[in-house]
Protein backbone atom coordinates (compact mmCIF):
# COMPACT_ATOMS: atom_id res chain seq x y z
CA UNK A 1 0.00 0.00 0.00
CA UNK A 2 1.39 3.32 -1.02
CA UNK A 3 1.37 6.74 0.50
CA UNK A 4 -1.32 7.88 -1.15
CA UNK A 5 -3.75 5.06 0.37
CA UNK A 6 -2.73 5.95 3.57
CA UNK A 7 -3.64 9.72 2.97
CA UNK A 8 -7.20 8.53 1.13
CA UNK A 9 -7.75 7.21 4.60
CA UNK A 10 -7.00 9.27 7.00
CA UNK A 11 -8.82 12.15 4.46
CA UNK A 12 -11.61 9.81 4.78
CA UNK A 13 -11.25 9.70 8.70
CA UNK A 14 -11.15 13.65 8.56
CA UNK A 15 -14.55 13.98 6.46
CA UNK A 16 -16.64 11.54 8.57
CA UNK A 17 -15.17 13.53 11.75
CA UNK A 18 -16.14 16.88 10.51
CA UNK A 19 -19.44 15.70 8.96
CA UNK A 20 -20.68 14.09 12.61
CA UNK A 21 -19.28 17.43 13.97
CA UNK A 22 -21.14 19.58 11.31
CA UNK A 23 -23.80 17.27 12.45
CA UNK A 24 -24.03 17.20 15.79
CA UNK A 25 -23.51 21.12 16.39
CA UNK A 26 -26.25 21.60 13.88
CA UNK A 27 -28.97 19.95 15.79
CA UNK A 28 -29.00 16.89 12.93
CA UNK A 29 -28.01 14.36 14.53
CA UNK A 30 -27.68 13.47 18.52
CA UNK A 31 -24.49 12.47 19.87
CA UNK A 32 -25.01 8.90 19.67
CA UNK A 33 -26.08 9.45 16.06
CA UNK A 34 -22.85 11.30 15.74
CA UNK A 35 -20.38 9.43 17.04
CA UNK A 36 -21.90 6.62 14.70
CA UNK A 37 -21.19 9.08 11.74
CA UNK A 38 -17.95 9.94 12.88
CA UNK A 39 -17.24 5.38 12.76
CA UNK A 40 -16.37 6.41 16.70
CA UNK A 41 -17.00 5.66 19.88
CA UNK A 42 -19.76 7.81 22.09
CA UNK A 43 -16.85 8.59 24.55
CA UNK A 44 -14.24 9.05 21.94
CA UNK A 45 -16.69 11.33 19.96
CA UNK A 46 -18.15 13.19 23.28
CA UNK A 47 -14.14 14.21 23.45
CA UNK A 48 -13.28 15.36 20.09
CA UNK A 49 -16.62 17.78 20.37
CA UNK A 50 -15.71 18.61 24.39
CA UNK A 51 -11.65 19.68 23.25
CA UNK A 52 -13.37 21.85 20.35
CA UNK A 53 -15.24 23.70 23.21
CA UNK A 54 -18.14 22.61 21.05
CA UNK A 55 -20.35 20.37 24.65
CA UNK A 56 -21.46 23.72 25.76
CA UNK A 57 -22.25 25.47 22.23
CA UNK A 58 -24.51 23.31 21.48
CA UNK A 59 -26.84 23.92 24.50
CA UNK A 60 -26.44 27.10 24.54
CA UNK A 61 -27.50 27.30 20.92
CA UNK A 62 -30.58 25.01 21.57
CA UNK A 63 -31.67 27.11 24.41
CA UNK A 64 -31.72 30.59 22.24
CA UNK A 65 -34.79 31.36 19.99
Amino acid sequence: MGKGASRTRTNTKLDRIQSAIGAYVSGNALLGGAAEIAKTSYCDFREMIRLRGLLSARSVGLTRK
